[in-house]
């Protein structure tokens, strides 16, 4: 795999807000890392948690109707950069059985039918410069560099408690206030980057996310987390994971020529075989975003197939996630 992969934004215009992509091997976070470490994830390990994955999915699903939902979602929608302008057009695309929208610029939930179930975007592992909390926390230790790749959107040191306090009594007690079910956890990559990049600066820094996690689930039992990306650390999460997104397992935007293109095969197996071993069978639904030009019919048709067939459920987009891709007129 050719490296880290992270959910992004490329800033809009006269906002401070970001158009979102999700962006795949062409954007990458840093170097092979995600490789090595996953070379480090042994096979008994992947048995065990998968194993741990069944049992503690099968047991929250019986206390939750929409974590049971999750399973059997077949129509779904990703918007992570909303106006106003859009609300008539979500409202006339019918029901949805999932939404994923951001946290604090999205369309009215009530709009949505009540069994809808809707989810939060939330970067876990950096801050946000639009965010209502980083006046506060603008210049505390644990706010590192400006992501080189992404502007407004600042790595932080995973390891700190304040950063941690941040998301579980503030970020995600406002989500759970609106009605949201669950988050969208991005950025789940940062921490085992900075790692990787400086093993003795931000040692432990990977076990630190994974860390969190599990204090979100643990304070937050029924709420829902859904994964992006995260594979260095999917084996150790996926037990407290109510779903899991990838994405460009078959296409992605190509930001150095523009257009698109294909995902090599070599990348897509090392990913798959990670996500079939994981949510294969049902155990955890697997969602997929792949960015493709949605007027090449045959195009469109290939990937939604070859993503059915293993079992996972597509969302094809063309450029950002700014707009509402009616997957039923896709062909």
């Amino acid at each position: 795999m050719n490296g880290f992969i992270c959910l992004r934004g490329r800033p809009r215009e006269g906002t401070g807000m970001s158009a979102r992509y999700l962006g795949g091997s062409d954007v990458r976070c840093g170097g092979n890392a995600l490789s090595h470490l996953l070379r480090a994830v042994t096979a008994g390990a992947f048995f065990t948690y998968a194993l741990l994955c069944l049992i503690a999915f099968g047991a929250c699903a019986e206390a939750s109707p929409k974590r049971s939902a999750l399973r059997h979602v077949q129509r779904w929608m990703i918007l992570l950069d909303y106006n106003a302008a859009l609300e008539l057009e979500v409202r006339q695309s019918g029901a949805y059985d999932l939404v994923i929208l951001d946290a604090d610029n999205h369309p009215p939930l009530d709009i949505f039918p009540p069994e809808t179930v809707k989810i939060a975007y939330v970067s876990v592992g950096e801050a946000e410069s639009y965010r209502g909390y980083w006046e506060k926390i603008k210049t505390e230790a644990f706010v590192l560099d400006e992501n080189e790749n992404w502007k407004e959107n600042y790595y932080v040191d995973v390891r700190s408690a304040e950063w941690s306090a941040v998301l579980l009594r503030k970020v995600i007690p406002e989500v759970l206030q609106q009605g949201f079910d669950g988050i969208f956890m991005d950025t789940l990559d940062t921490a085992g980057l900075l790692e990787w990049r400086d093993s003795g600066k931000y040692a432990g820094s990977r076990t630190a996310m994974v860390r969190l996690v599990l204090e979100i689930h643990k304070m937050y039992p029924e709420l829902l987390l859904i994964s992006n990306n995260g594979y260095d650390i999917l084996p150790e999460i996926a037990p407290v994971l109510s779903g899991i997104l990838v994405e460009d397992l078959f296409s992605g935007i190509d930001f150095e020529n523009g257009g698109y293109r294909a995902v090599s095969e070599a990348d897509r197996k090392e990913r798959v075989d990670i996500l079939l071993r994981l949510g294969g069978g049902g155990k955890i639904p697997v969602f997929t975003v792949d960015y493709a030009d949605i007027h090449n019919r045959g195009q469109i048709r290939e990937i939604r197939e070859k993503s059915k067939k293993l079992g996972f459920r597509p969302y094809l987009a063309q450029g950002s996630l700014s707009a509402v891709y009616e997957q039923d007129d896709l062909p």
